[in-house]
């Protein structure tokens, strides 16, 4: 019985992580359907895409480092609660007759340093509930979970902007964050919470102990080389395509092809240990 307990722990964790990432994927995309049916303005998707990614982007290498030594329950709760907060804030703003850009830019941009923190801190929850027998199975269904929200995610901002208005459609971030919040205070997280100082050269060595690591290993290197032009090419084409009546579509086969090209890695290494060359020449093909 105790063996299954870690098992119960995680389904909690689990199925309040999915709805809240579920409900944010399809409010981020019902915010993008919005901004470029009212505004009819690239510039402000390009405008509202940065300042949804770029805060990530920079903090979230930083962040990871700072989890290491906070505690990771309260973390995500906070992290949670903050997003929760940020949209309650944009939809009294989204209430009122004039679009105020700015405004938005910034909830999206503090919305984006909230996901900054809370993303590290659910993977390095599994290492410290999840048998090490479990892990990589853990992973998998991990990978599932993103999976089915990237596809879902669309379909679902899509369909609630058709029938509600953007301010409805944003409480559906609110009440994700808060599910999973609730999720998160019935289950028992081991802390790992260190003392090591927090300066910012101690930050910055522990960031190069990392990034050592990553270019260390040629599978992970070769993910960080190549995960960079389809994350900049994702950033650049959402935007000009936003509003058109096949976005939802793309988005969900760009996420069908994604997690396809994953299981054949996925079989390509268990079968058989090959070269970086060879994988690559595999997803081409496939591509």
């Amino acid at each position: 019985m105790e063996n299954n307990k870690w098992l119960q722990t995680y389904l909690y964790i689990w199925v309040g992580q999915f709805l809240s990432m579920l409900s944010s994927y399809a409010v981020q995309f019902a915010i993008i359907i919005w901004l470029s049916l009212e505004c009819q303005s690239a510039q402000v998707l390009a405008y509202a895409a940065i300042a949804g990614m770029l805060p990530q982007a920079i903090i979230g290498p930083f962040a990871g480092v700072y989890i290491d030594r906070w505690d990771r329950k309260r973390t995500m709760m906070l992290a949670d609660s903050f997003i929760a907060g940020c949209a309650l804030i944009m939809v009294y703003v989204l209430r009122s007759d004039t679009i105020h850009l700015p405004l938005i830019y910034l909830l999206l941009g503090l919305r984006s340093i909230g996901n900054a923190f809370h993303s590290p801190a659910l993977q390095a929850v599994a290492p410290l509930i999840v048998p090490k027998d479990q892990l990589l199975r853990v992973a998998g269904i991990n990978q599932v979970i993103q999976s089915i929200t990237g596809i879902a995610g669309p379909a679902i901002g899509t369909l609630a902007i058709t029938y509600l208005s953007i301010s409805k459609v944003i409480y559906l971030d609110v009440f994700g964050a808060l599910f999973a919040v609730i999720s998160l205070v019935f289950v028992h997280i081991p802390s790992v919470v260190t003392k090591k100082k927090t300066s910012i050269f101690k930050v910055a060595g522990d960031l190069r102990e990392g990034l050592n690591a990553v270019l260390d290993s040629r599978g992970l290197s070769f993910l960080f080389y190549d995960g960079w032009p389809c994350a900049v090419k994702t950033a650049v084409w959402t935007p000009l395509i936003a509003g058109h009546p096949t976005l939802s579509a793309s988005l969900t086969i760009a996420n069908i092809q994604t997690n396809s090209s994953k299981y054949i890695a996925s079989e390509f290494f268990r079968l058989r240990r090959s070269s970086i060359r060879e994988l690559k020449t595999i997803v081409a093909k496939f591509v």
